[in-house]
């Protein structure tokens, strides 16, 4: 096409990005395209190294293969469709498709570079793996849900038909036995619809965490308290505090939420008797909180799992519950700012360990 006119419009405007550098990486020429896509005029660009449109992993690959060009003369940049990571003029990083040829002009040899911006793709690949996700997540909370109730509500079914059917011959302590069998079903029921209910809020990313200052030692004794009336009766539950200082600046609904499930998860798991141990320590940098039982443990094999959403440890398959709520504890803590350890034994015991810094 023999029309320079013609020529210099096509590349005034372009959609993509057009970028023309010499054998040493030096820009000669830029589109407006290039310059609204990376945030520069086109006097700034020319004669920079093309280094500086690119995220630094990406400008030492481009710096071998002018290396390697150099000395081999086998165009190892030429192509379409690699995807790289373009740097803007204030810092930021977004993802881009590139497409090269090579060109001779009055002996010179030179590179046009094709830049198509993938920003708007990618988002759309992310929000769509993010829909999947909610989508399988739903599935199994689904599938979970009509699992987890169907065994609770048979107890609560029973417990009532036997107290109507034999309301007259059975005494008091039978029917408060039976009321207490309908309470604790009840109780498991909300504590798996909450599961169910903060996972799907997690995972649609509609939690934040509201951090105020409260006195954590008055806060932990009454849910020690709480905690206590729901244990078996050869289960203690002994709540120390080891710090003058009891106040700390947490999420008080966010951290019951996970003191509520590994308590009950140190009642569940337990032997027939035993203590738990529930304590606070507050220093001036640092609030650890730890939960500690004598139960039945995690298997070494599992524990690198325990904080899957759905898992159960294989000693724990035929123990009611979710495999929701240490997830949940984990993303809590997360969202407070602190972080979630454990050391376990199977058959010796658990102990779980928050830390936040203060």
């Amino acid at each position: 096409m023999d029309n320079p006119e013609l020529l210099t419009a096509v590349f005034e405007h372009a959609i993509d990005g057009i970028v023309v550098i010499d054998e040493k990486g030096k820009i000669r020429m830029a589109n407006p395209a290039v310059c609204d896509l990376f945030g520069y005029s086109q006097d700034e660009l020319a004669g920079q190294s093309i280094n500086l449109l690119m995220d630094p992993a990406d400008a030492r690959h481009h710096d071998n293969y002018l290396d390697d060009y150099r000395q081999t003369r086998v165009p190892v940049i030429i192509g379409k469709g690699r995807d790289l990571k373009g740097r803007k003029k204030d810092g930021s990083i977004f993802p881009f498709r590139l497409a090269v040829s090579e060109f001779t002009n009055k002996c010179q040899t030179y590179y046009a570079g094709i830049v198509h911006d993938l920003s708007k793709q990618k988002q759309a690949e992310l929000s769509l793996d993010h829909e999947q996700n909610l989508n399988q997540v739903k599935t199994r909370l689904l599938s979970m849900a009509s699992h987890e109730l169907r065994s609770p509500l048979s107890r609560v079914q029973l417990s009532a038909s036997l107290i109507e059917r034999y309301y007259e011959r059975l005494d008091k302590d039978k029917i408060i036995g039976h009321l207490r069998k309908i309470k604790i079903a009840v109780d498991d029921m909300t504590a798996s619809l909450n599961d169910f209910l903060s996972i799907e809020r997690i995972e649609a990313g509609n939690i934040k965490a509201d951090n105020k200052v409260f006195d954590l030692a008055l806060f932990a004794s009454d849910l020690t308290e709480e905690m206590q009336q729901q244990a078996r009766a050869g289960i203690q539950i002994k709540y120390t505090s080891t710090a003058d200082n009891t106040t700390v600046c947490l999420d008080q609904t966010l951290l019951r939420h996970c003191l509520v499930n590994l308590l009950s998860n140190a009642i569940k798991y337990s032997k027939e008797t035993g203590a738990i141990e529930f304590t606070t320590d507050i220093s001036a940098t640092n609030c650890i909180i730890t939960v500690k039982d004598e139960g039945i443990g995690i298997p070494e094999q599992d524990q690198q799992y325990i904080f899957e959403p759905f898992f159960r440890a294989a000693n724990a398959i035929d123990i009611q519950g979710t495999g929701l709520g240490l997830n949940i504890v984990k993303n809590y803590v997360q969202l407070m700012g602190g972080e979630i350890t454990f050391k376990s034994r199977e058959q010796i015991g658990t102990s779980f360990t928050l830390s936040f810094r203060q």
